[in-house]
């Protein structure tokens, strides 16, 4: 397809016709294997569809007072996080009563129920005893994000002003210890908030509590956010009544072998990065952080369901991927960082990797034209050398390629950000802390957007 640009509201036109094409394919094999049964000469069985699924790949963009959507044959970084994945399956069913059909008709134009789900590291709908006990002073959901944090979810992160940078107010709270206002930032909230994070994008996806939220239905004057979704899910609606009409409207010679069709699967991811306003950033040299929703429609006890879920960030916390970059670490670590960390040949350095390698955390801080600026979190219980936990970040220049197999990863100017062993009374980096900031304001971006219909 090319890269035309289209008004969102014709996505739902856009889908509702590859669905039609596809009963429309279903028709044509009905028809010509009946024919051929018919003719007792090729076949003694009739074809039919059963099932049926498209994905799509496209981009979005802001052009004035409109939001477009485009398909294009080639990868565009430069707009690459304002991206939707839509996966749609339509499956044969049975066919309906009148009456079933008549009260499927009068749902179509009801509201839908929206459920929010969000990473379980977050707060979704703090309340202002919340943000008083938790957070900064005269923090709001206006202006603040809460984390929970912890193995037992007992410790609180609150943050104020995360779009403030590193002039952001931040409050620690341990329960059953007063609550502490930060100064510049302290590691080990930070590591904990890592951990915590890595723990969301390990657990099941059932695992965090749905909320009910109210959204608008009216797509004028409304964030970016609320349009898209509108449009998202209206594209459900017409291709649902679409194949109602389909089902019960065909005058043909084989409408007794006709197939009905529903929707099984109606899933968009989004990658987007969002201002204060809620609207789209495509510029690449805006500093914002790209975070995905799921939006998943479904029909269930007659309801329209939308079921949003906020994601966790892109961290590698598993997988090839992170196995080639810790052998890459492995290999690529300067023999004068490892002697500041006290492994002072290759097998204590590579045994120290190995007992971090379940709990080790990489993400990425920033985008240079040749290479990913990456952080790396190291935690274990145990060393050879030091017989006790340890924690050490180290940040890296890394050039990756993900479809090699296994994947590949170069890596450059290895350099030690933290070390446990050195005392508790670190900071962060400049560079590591202005990362967290600027995720936790997208993260209060979004909670945001998709809470301020229930204040």
């Amino acid at each position: 397809m090319t890269a035309v640009l289209a008004p969102l509201e014709e996505l739902p036109t856009t889908t509702t016709a590859l669905v039609r094409a596809t009963l429309h394919a279903q028709q044509g094999l009905l028809e010509r294997s009946t024919a051929r049964l018919l003719s007792a000469t090729l076949s003694d069985s009739v074809w039919m569809v059963r099932k049926a699924s498209l994905q799509l790949h496209f981009f979005i963009a802001r052009s004035a007072e409109q939001v477009l959507f485009f398909f294009a044959r080639r990868a565009l970084p430069e707009v690459r996080p304002l991206s939707v994945q839509l996966a749609v399956t339509v499956e044969a069913a049975p066919q309906p009563t009148p009456t079933v059909i008549s009260e499927a008709t009068q749902r179509l134009s009801a509201p839908p129920i929206h459920l929010l789900t969000v990473p379980s590291c977050l707060v979704a709908q703090p309340s202002a005893q919340d943000f008083a006990q938790h957070a900064p002073p005269g923090t709001t959901a206006e202006d603040g994000i809460l984390f929970r944090m912890g193995t037992d979810q007992r410790s609180y992160l609150g943050i104020r002003h995360p779009a403030r940078g590193l002039s952001a107010q931040l409050c620690y709270h341990q329960e059953g210890q007063p609550a502490t206002m930060l100064r510049g930032f302290p590691v080990a909230p930070f590591l904990d908030l890592a951990q915590s994070i890595r723990g969301a994008l390990l657990e099941p996806d059932d695992a965090s509590q749905a909320l009910p939220i109210q959204l608008p239905h009216d797509p004028g004057a409304l964030s970016d956010v609320h349009v898209s979704l509108f449009w998202l899910i209206e594209g459900f609606r017409l291709m649902e009544a679409g194949l109602m009409e389909s089902s019960h409207a065909q005058a043909s010679p084989f409408q007794q072998l006709a197939v009905r069709y529903e929707p099984s699967v109606y899933q968009a991811e989004l990658a987007l990065r969002l201002n204060q306003q809620g609207f789209f950033v495509s510029d690449p040299a805006v500093d914002a952080v790209s975070l995905g929703l799921r939006v998943c429609v479904l029909r269930e006890r007659g309801s329209l369901l939308v079921r949003l879920t906020l994601l966790p960030p892109d961290f590698l916390v598993q997988g090839l991927l992170r196995d080639s970059f810790l052998q890459a670490l492995k290999q690529s670590t300067p023999l004068l960082i490892r002697k500041q960390l006290g492994f002072l040949d290759d097998d204590a350095w590579s045994a120290f990797l190995d007992s971090a390698q379940d709990r080790a955390v990489i993400f990425r801080v920033e985008r240079t034209r040749s290479a990913d600026v990456n952080v790396v979190i190291l935690s274990t219980a145990s060393s050879r050398t030091e017989g006790s936990s340890r924690q050490i970040i180290v940040r890296c220049l890394a050039q990756v390629d993900a479809q090699a197999s296994p994947p590949s990863v170069k890596l450059s100017d290895v350099a030690l950000r933290y070390d446990s062993a050195q005392g508790t009374s670190q900071t962060l980096d400049d560079e590591t802390a202005r990362y967290f900031v600027r995720l936790a304001s997208a993260f209060q971006i979004w909670l945001r957007v998709l809470n301020q219909s229930n204040e």
